[in-house]
């Protein structure tokens, strides 16, 4: 077992921490999917004092053995030196040798360029590399049709469990969605 990395690249990006003076940056990431609200409850207005407590929470540095370890890694295209996201990690959660996703954000302007297939694979990849998870588990709102299909595509094809969520008066069916074993290529 090691540790998470504090930063990684791929072909055409890089995963680092947020720094403190990156709250604004972080909530501005978020805040361009409010469009999204009627479909994902995920995407609520927060305060500004909950996208610290976030950056704050990044375990970075911290051994990942049997306990839960937050990791927060913005993701920067490297030949623009542009944020197009950020992701977060939980690392043996919801138990020991799982991996959970709370969140994987990519600017609008930004989708369908392939940046979010990229940072899944590289995410997969280092928790491949760092705790050999046998599954990886997230959360996807079926009325969120695209992150549906994007998690799908991505290999996440399991339905582990199906919860009823209501918000104000709308109600929202939230699947748990899993992958089985992380590929090791």
């Amino acid at each position: 077992m090691t540790e998470f990395p504090e930063s990684w690249q791929s072909s055409r990006l890089s995963f680092e921490p947020f720094l403190e003076s990156e709250v604004e940056l972080m909530q501005g990431i978020f805040e361009s999917h409010k469009n999204l609200r009627h479909l994902d409850p995920t995407f609520i207005e927060y305060s500004i004092q909950q996208y610290q407590d976030l950056i704050a929470a990044d375990q970075t540095g911290v051994q990942c053995l049997r306990e839960s370890t937050f990791f927060l890694r913005k993701i920067v295209e490297k030949s623009t030196a542009e944020v197009v996201g950020y992701l977060q990690v939980e690392l043996n959660a919801p138990s020991t040798g799982w991996a959970w996703v709370p969140m994987l954000v990519i600017i609008p302007e930004k989708q369908r360029l392939g940046f979010g297939k990229e940072s899944v694979q590289a995410m997969i990849s280092e928790i491949n590399r760092t705790i050999s998870p046998a599954r990886i588990g997230l959360n996807v709102y079926a009325s969120n049709i695209s992150a549906f299909r994007f998690w799908f595509e991505m290999g996440f094809r399991e339905i582990s469990s199906w919860e009823i969520e209501t918000v104000g008066k709308q109600r929202f069916d939230c699947l748990v969605l899993v992958r089985g074993q992380i590929d090791k290529s």
